[in-house]
């Protein structure tokens, strides 16, 4: 049986088009996310920080235990995270991997490992940790934290820092977001999808939450209202561009 094939080009906030088979992008949505429900209504949500091993991902990295780490960087991990969210919130982050990348084995690693580029990569890299915590239910934040040889940290922050904002893990729940997204004006339409966002400009977490989107021939605009996740007050909106480009089989 002959099919459309369509594809969905999408620009992701000034980053390059990224090409997907479109009927592989609605299956992954619907198959691969978690649902919440307010009232009758079957929430679509996203995990947060989705793009945070991005540093990592094209070095020459090789999955390591954590006792395989100095010491010294392993202290400062320590100390980085206590000066951005405070004990308590600490103990609410779930370690899950660490990477030791080593540029002079790049060689060997590339083989294992053909998406390794050089030219892709950030080379003061040394050092990796990964943590995630549980936002609502199942639905996760993850984050990276990369180090330098001296142990700097080189990435960008992915957590608020609770010295200027105390109440940032006063988060309000899907539902409350979901509500306070539709009520506002500038974008017409239904929640279809959310997720736990950091706002650097904020200091603190923010709902992305993603609107009905308008379609005008092949255009497309996707546009999301971001909510304070601390206060509920919407703090602003941002949208994506994409085009859709439907291909007919060869007969």
């Amino acid at each position: 049986m002959s099919k459309w094939r369509c594809r969905l080009y999408t620009l992701l906030k000034m980053r390059y088009t990224i090409t997907i088979l479109f009927f592989l992008f609605c299956w992954s949505s619907f198959a691969q996310h978690l649902y919440l429900k307010c009232g009758d209504v079957k929430i679509r949500c996203y995990n947060g920080n989705m793009d945070h091993f991005s540093m990592i991902v094209h070095t020459p990295y090789t999955e390591a235990d954590t006792n395989e780490i100095p010491k010294e960087i392993r202290v400062k991990n320590k100390n980085y995270l206590l000066e951005r969210v405070g004990e308590n919130f600490k103990c609410k982050l779930n370690y899950y991997s660490c990477q030791i990348i080593d540029f002079k084995n790049y060689k060997n690693i590339k083989s294992e490992r053909g998406f390794t580029r050089k030219d892709l990569s950030d080379k003061r890299a040394k050092y990796a940790f990964q943590y995630y915590f549980e936002v609502q239910d199942s639905m996760r934040y993850y984050l990276s934290i990369v180090y330098d040889k001296e142990g700097n940290v080189i990435s960008d922050h992915q957590l608020p820092k609770v010295q200027k904002n105390g109440s940032f893990d006063s988060i309000i729940t899907v539902c409350q977001a979901k509500q306070i997204a539709e009520d506002n004006k500038k974008y017409q339409g239904k929640l279809e999808g959310i997720s736990l966002e950091y706002s650097s400009k904020h200091n603190s977490f923010v709902w992305e939450v993603k609107k009905t989107r308008i379609v005008k021939g092949k255009d497309v605009t996707i546009p999301f209202v971001l909510v304070c996740a601390q206060t509920g007050r919407v703090i602003g909106h941002r949208i994506e561009l994409g085009r859709i480009v439907c291909i007919l089989p060869d007969f």
